[in-house]
Protein backbone atom coordinates (compact mmCIF):
# COMPACT_ATOMS: atom_id res chain seq x y z
CA UNK A 1 0.00 0.00 0.00
CA UNK A 2 2.94 2.25 0.20
CA UNK A 3 2.64 5.21 -1.98
CA UNK A 4 -1.44 5.44 -2.03
CA UNK A 5 -3.38 8.46 -1.16
CA UNK A 6 -5.53 6.95 2.07
CA UNK A 7 -7.95 9.59 2.74
CA UNK A 8 -8.15 13.66 2.10
CA UNK A 9 -9.13 16.25 4.74
CA UNK A 10 -10.24 19.63 3.88
CA UNK A 11 -8.51 22.78 6.46
CA UNK A 12 -11.60 24.82 6.34
CA UNK A 13 -12.77 28.28 8.26
CA UNK A 14 -15.89 26.18 9.09
CA UNK A 15 -15.92 22.77 8.82
CA UNK A 16 -20.06 22.91 9.33
CA UNK A 17 -20.14 24.84 6.10
CA UNK A 18 -17.87 22.63 4.63
CA UNK A 19 -19.74 19.56 5.72
CA UNK A 20 -23.07 20.72 4.32
CA UNK A 21 -22.05 21.92 0.94
CA UNK A 22 -19.78 18.72 0.72
CA UNK A 23 -22.98 16.36 1.73
CA UNK A 24 -25.45 18.01 -0.54
CA UNK A 25 -23.01 18.08 -3.40
CA UNK A 26 -22.05 14.75 -3.31
CA UNK A 27 -25.29 13.22 -1.41
CA UNK A 28 -23.21 11.75 0.93
CA UNK A 29 -23.34 11.63 5.06
CA UNK A 30 -21.12 12.97 7.80
CA UNK A 31 -20.01 10.74 10.73
CA UNK A 32 -18.25 12.40 13.47
CA UNK A 33 -15.87 11.21 15.88
CA UNK A 34 -14.01 12.13 18.93
CA UNK A 35 -10.77 11.96 18.40
CA UNK A 36 -8.02 12.68 20.65
CA UNK A 37 -10.93 14.60 22.82
CA UNK A 38 -11.77 16.75 19.55
CA UNK A 39 -14.75 15.94 17.17
CA UNK A 40 -13.98 15.11 14.41
CA UNK A 41 -16.00 15.53 10.69
CA UNK A 42 -16.10 12.88 8.23
CA UNK A 43 -17.64 12.88 4.47
CA UNK A 44 -19.63 9.23 4.06
CA UNK A 45 -20.31 7.80 1.04
CA UNK A 46 -21.57 4.21 0.19
CA UNK A 47 -19.90 1.90 2.23
CA UNK A 48 -16.99 3.73 4.06
CA UNK A 49 -15.68 7.33 5.07
CA UNK A 50 -13.47 9.36 2.18
CA UNK A 51 -12.62 12.57 3.57
CA UNK A 52 -12.52 14.41 6.62
CA UNK A 53 -12.94 18.26 7.58
CA UNK A 54 -10.41 20.20 9.61
CA UNK A 55 -11.09 23.50 11.56
CA UNK A 56 -8.51 26.19 11.07
CA UNK A 57 -6.66 27.07 14.27
CA UNK A 58 -4.36 29.87 15.05
CA UNK A 59 -1.85 28.34 13.69
CA UNK A 60 -3.15 27.94 10.44
CA UNK A 61 -5.54 30.46 10.36
CA UNK A 62 -3.46 33.22 7.60
CA UNK A 63 -3.55 29.38 5.14
CA UNK A 64 -6.31 29.67 2.63
CA UNK A 65 -8.53 26.32 2.91
CA UNK A 66 -7.51 23.41 0.61
CA UNK A 67 -8.16 19.45 0.39
CA UNK A 68 -4.56 17.50 1.24
CA UNK A 69 -3.81 13.94 0.64
CA UNK A 70 -2.51 11.55 3.20
CA UNK A 71 -0.11 9.00 1.46
CA UNK A 72 0.41 5.56 2.71
CA UNK A 73 4.38 4.95 3.64
CA UNK A 74 5.18 2.15 5.90
CA UNK A 75 7.73 4.45 8.00
CA UNK A 76 6.94 7.39 8.90
CA UNK A 77 10.08 8.59 10.52
CA UNK A 78 11.58 7.24 6.82
CA UNK A 79 10.07 8.90 5.08
CA UNK A 80 9.94 12.28 6.55
CA UNK A 81 14.01 11.66 6.46
CA UNK A 82 14.18 10.34 2.86
CA UNK A 83 12.02 13.68 1.92
CA UNK A 84 13.94 16.20 3.98
CA UNK A 85 17.34 15.04 2.36
CA UNK A 86 15.60 15.12 -1.19
CA UNK A 87 14.41 19.27 0.10
CA UNK A 88 11.45 19.00 1.93
CA UNK A 89 10.44 20.92 4.90
CA UNK A 90 8.71 19.58 7.07
CA UNK A 91 5.75 21.63 8.71
CA UNK A 92 4.57 19.85 11.39
CA UNK A 93 5.47 15.81 13.39
CA UNK A 94 5.87 13.39 12.58
CA UNK A 95 3.41 12.72 15.31
CA UNK A 96 0.98 10.24 16.66
CA UNK A 97 -2.77 10.73 16.64
CA UNK A 98 -3.84 8.46 19.57
CA UNK A 99 -2.98 4.66 18.57
CA UNK A 100 -4.88 5.46 15.07
CA UNK A 101 -1.66 6.54 12.99
CA UNK A 102 1.58 8.50 12.95
CA UNK A 103 1.84 11.47 10.43
CA UNK A 104 3.56 14.33 9.16
CA UNK A 105 2.82 17.61 7.12
CA UNK A 106 5.65 18.12 4.44
CA UNK A 107 6.01 20.63 1.88
CA UNK A 108 7.98 19.61 -1.37
CA UNK A 109 10.90 21.42 -2.79
CA UNK A 110 8.43 23.29 -5.75
CA UNK A 111 6.09 24.49 -3.50
CA UNK A 112 7.15 24.85 0.57
CA UNK A 113 4.53 25.84 3.05
CA UNK A 114 4.77 28.57 5.62
CA UNK A 115 4.65 27.04 9.03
Amino acid sequence: MAGKIVWHELLTDDVVVAARFYTELLDAEIETATVDGHEYRMLKNGEGNHAGFVQKDEATAQVPSHWYPYVHVDDVDASVGKARALGAQLVHGPADVGDMLRFAVLGDPQHRPSA
